[in-house]
């Protein structure tokens, strides 16, 4: 998750961590994803590392994403940041061109 550039500053892999969370099994998290649970988390994580440095969920991808990291144990002072964003979402009311 942690890359060390060349001058020795810690890089953070958002999308990379992100995704990580949302495809987590095992000792690291709570979640015990189904079939169709794990392929709708992956449908998620491949928006979100395909879009830009903005990205625009529906209500209930976000809700899946929270309950992600929710479940998620192993966090550390990396993390933070991270967790301070997704906490802090701002909704944004979107209307359909016509």
């Amino acid at each position: 998750m942690i890359e060390l550039s060349p001058n020795n500053s810690t890089q953070y892999l958002v999308k990379e961590s992100i995704e990580n969370v949302l495809l987590a099994n095992g000792s690291f998290t709570t979640q015990q994803l189904s079939m169709p649970e794990l392929l709708r988390n992956a449908r998620i994580a491949e928006k979100i590392k395909s879009g830009s440095d903005e990205i625009l969920l529906e209500d209930s991808e976000f809700e899946t994403l929270k309950r992600a990291f929710s479940a998620y144990r192993g966090f550390g002072k990396f993390d933070v940041e991270l967790l301070r964003r997704i906490e802090a979402v701002e909704t944004v009311e979107v209307q359909e061109k016509k």
